[in-house]
């Protein structure tokens, strides 16, 4: 089957906040759904509900959550929550043993070790859809803070070299 190869692409946010500055590298005609967390689905209950508001308030926080992003931060919710459920079912044993027909001991893996690493897998992948993994956070730098208090122009100063304090400017 004929697909994309190579890297996935990087949401814009996170490609800015990487310091992009080609204009060749951003999609200028990008839909830009508004910042802020989506709603939480209401079947997204117990520790799925704890992660979902956890990564939520973590993504918004970096500015790369947007109100369209609820599928991929429900995915990643309930991935956590299996996977911390297959954890407390395997009760922390990746094995166990069963007799054989033969009246011998068989030491088989546990299927909710299976689980588990299924479940790890999509969550950790889901992290990295918002820079929240270990790997994906070392390539995001924050984006630059914004001055345009009262207190930031006085001490700062606009731009443009000329600038003088209101108190001074009569003088």
């Amino acid at each position: 089957m004929g697909g994309r190869t190579g890297r996935r692409r990087l949401p814009t946010a996170l490609t800015l906040l990487r310091g992009e500055r080609r204009p060749s590298r951003v999609n200028p005609s990008e839909p830009k759904p508004p910042n802020g967390c989506p709603p939480k689905p209401p079947h997204v209950t117990g520790i799925a509900a704890k992660e979902w508001a956890r990564l939520a308030r973590l993504a918004e926080d970096m500015g790369v959550l947007t109100t369209a992003d609820a599928p991929i931060l429900e995915a990643t919710a309930l991935a956590y929550g299996e996977y911390r459920a297959a954890l407390k079912a395997s009760g922390g044993r990746p094995t166990y043993r069963t007799r054989t027909k033969a009246g011998g001991w068989m030491v088989r893996a546990h299927p909710a070790v299976a689980i588990a690493a299924d479940a790890w897998r999509r969550w950790v992948l889901g992290l990295g859809h918002f820079g929240l993994s270990p790997a994906t956070r070392s390539k995001v730098s924050a984006a630059p803070r914004q001055r345009d208090g009262k207190l930031d122009r006085y001490f700062f100063g606009p731009r443009d070299a000329r600038w003088v304090p209101p108190e001074l400017a009569d003088a």
